[in-house]
């Protein structure tokens, strides 16, 4: 890679130790297929100059913080992320990380590996470990990081990181609202299996960062709904992963145009957060009169609940507003469909009309809402009529924005 190839060049000139360190090298280790294109580079003096040095190279610095000598910077599609060490040696800044696999350290300048905490033996093993028994506690993000890594790369948790990833749970809020949105929205997109609320649920987590968890695992069987609350809402984000892995497909959708945004996750993130949390609002609107339960108004309320909560994790705007009009108006379709009329043309149109660009994120939404509940229970076999009423939403959505 010639990033590497100019950082060694730079570091021979200068005589310096350059070490890069965490995810190239975790990632390289594990065997991932893609290329990482973050690079950690740490450097225990002459950072100006080694910056200076890039920069002669068309090396591009994207951010930088004097104080705590830290420079981002990036080369044909490569983030540099360059810091200065901490502490006296390297083996001082390794054991200030995370996990033991992420302390891996190349010396650029003599290829030599420095791996003072068994990381290449705990990748080995498929396990997660601090490098101390403090590691979340000095930074419960780390929580959240390590769900992630455990989704990502099919790892375990050794017992005392587990441990302390249920005692740190109630310290998650405490952290930057932006990393949390990242962690979190970064897991949802690499979760393949459906797993990450069971997960973060698991590990007294899920409960931290959205309200009335537990509550509505108690709460939601009723005429409708086979099952509890929880489960419901769990079963939808299921089958919004299957949508997306193509094991369940609707006619006429395209996420791909959907993604919309680039990174780390994107758009249908989002839709996949504001499906799993579509009914968030039926503990609040839980009424029971005999033998007769009723949710009315979940939605109302879901939606007030759910905007503080997006605040909470630090949700961008544009991802804030998506999640809370799934929340508020995911019976949407579900009511168009149940006028039953010959003709829905009027109907789709003065949908498409309100909520714009949102359109096809509800429809997917409202899919996954119904699908997940005709899995349990279909006493009027409506499952797959309503699959295709979804296709014809969709296929007049695309001539409404022709």
């Amino acid at each position: 890679m010639k990033v590497i190839k100019d950082i060694k060049a730079i570091a021979e000139v200068l005589h310096l130790d350059v070490y890069m360190v965490g995810g190239y090298i975790r990632d390289k280790l594990i065997g991932v297929k893609y290329e990482p294109k973050n690079l950690d580079i740490i450097i225990k003096n002459n950072i100006e100059e080694f910056i200076e040095k890039l920069k002669a190279k068309g090396y591009v610095i994207l951010s930088f913080d004097n104080n705590l000598k830290e420079y981002k910077m990036t080369y044909e599609g490569k983030i540099l992320n360059i810091k200065k060490a901490k502490g006296n040696t390297i083996e001082d800044d390794l054991a200030s990380r995370d996990f033991t696999m992420d302390s891996i350290c190349i010396n650029l300048k003599n290829n030599q590996i420095i791996d003072p905490f068994k990381g290449r033996l705990h990748i080995k093993r498929r396990i997660i470990q601090e490098v101390n028994n403090e590691s979340i506690k000095n930074d419960p993000i780390r929580i959240l990081r390590a769900i992630r890594f455990y989704i990502k790369y099919g790892m375990h948790f050794s017992a005392y990181t587990e441990v302390n990833i249920r005692n740190q749970a109630n310290n998650i809020l405490n952290c930057s609202p932006n990393l949390i949105e990242s962690e979190v929205m970064s897991t949802i997109h690499n979760d393949e299996g459906g797993v990450f609320f069971e997960l973060a649920d698991q590990f007294y987590v899920l409960k931290e960062l959205i309200p009335y968890v537990d509550e509505l695992k108690k709460i939601g069987k009723c005429r409708y709904h086979a099952v509890d609350a929880f489960t419901h809402m769990n079963t939808a984000y299921h089958v919004f992963k299957d949508i997306q892995k193509g094991y369940l497909k609707i006619e006429g959708v395209n996420l791909d145009s959907l993604k919309r945004n680039s990174g780390d996750y994107d758009a249908l993130d989002y839709l996949a957060f504001g499906i799993f949390v579509h009914d968030i609002g039926k503990y609040e609107s839980y009424k029971k009169d005999g033998d007769k339960i009723s949710f009315k108004g979940h939605d109302i309320a879901g939606f007030n609940i759910i905007t503080k909560v997006c605040d909470n994790l630090g949700f961008s705007t544009v991802g804030k507003e998506l999640v809370c009009c799934i929340v508020k108006n995911h019976m949407y379709p579900l009511s168009i469909f149940k006028k039953n009329t010959k003709d829905y043309k009027n109907e789709f149109y003065n949908f498409f009309d309100e909520f714009k660009e949102k359109s096809p994120y509800l429809i997917i939404a409202s899919f996954c809402d119904v699908y997940a509940t005709k899995m349990y229970l279909d006493v009027e076999n409506e499952k797959n009529e309503y699959r295709d009423f979804i296709k014809s939403m969709f296929i007049e959505y695309e001539n409404y924005i022709k």
